[in-house]
């Protein structure tokens, strides 16, 4: 399940503006088919890194990439988000299910009624505990995890935005301290990490 993962944060996102930024180097030195292979080898379960690769080394121009890599985040939050919106309904349908349980149960409460009076303090308790099973489900389970996919969803986005404005970046040529400062532009940084990539 996705809501068991940790949320990525700021600070493995800046381990990839780090990356991006070696990445840059590694071109200047050794040309862009070496950085297809060393991400292939340093980012294997990464599908994003590796089609950004592959775009890189195919000669796209920067607007296709940019282009190709947008509509390639997007479609993967849109899949990602799924899960979100299935348990996002099911908070709102379990208060509901459990107000059905309750009527049922005054139903067969007041049936009961004209044999014996007294079963009707424990029927009532029996009944309304069905609407207290579905809030607690709703407010407690499903509508807290729908949450935390979607903030893990969003992060992925983001990221997936960083990382494209990389690859655009290193198609264009621009020099190590270029993309260090375009990434960390979106980013934010501190000051420890302005300059440590020098």
């Amino acid at each position: 399940w996705s809501i068991l993962l940790p949320i990525r944060k700021k600070s493995s996102i800046s381990g990839d503006v780090k990356k991006m930024t070696a990445f840059s180097k590694v071109i200047k030195r050794e040309g862009l088919i070496a950085i297809e292979q060393r991400i292939h080898s340093e980012y294997p379960d990464d599908d994003f890194m590796i089609f950004g690769a592959t775009l890189l080394t195919a000669g796209y121009s920067p607007d296709e990439i940019r282009h190709m890599l947008s509509d390639a985040a997007e479609h993967t939050y849109e899949r990602d988000m799924i899960q979100s919106n299935i348990l996002q309904s099911m908070g709102g349908f379990a208060p509901a299910f459990g107000m059905i349980g309750t009527l049922v149960g005054l139903i067969i409460m007041l049936d009961k009624t004209g044999s014996d009076i007294s079963q009707l303090g424990p029927g009532l308790a029996l009944a309304l505990i069905t609407t207290l099973y579905g809030v607690l489900l709703a407010q407690l389970i499903f509508i807290p995890a729908a949450e935390k996919i979607r903030q893990t969803c969003e992060i992925q986005r983001f990221r997936h935005y960083v990382l494209m404005e990389g690859f655009v970046s290193l198609s264009q040529g621009k020099d190590s301290i270029a993309v260090r400062d375009k990434l960390n532009s979106l980013i934010g940084y501190s000051k420890e990490e302005l300059f440590e990539n020098e």
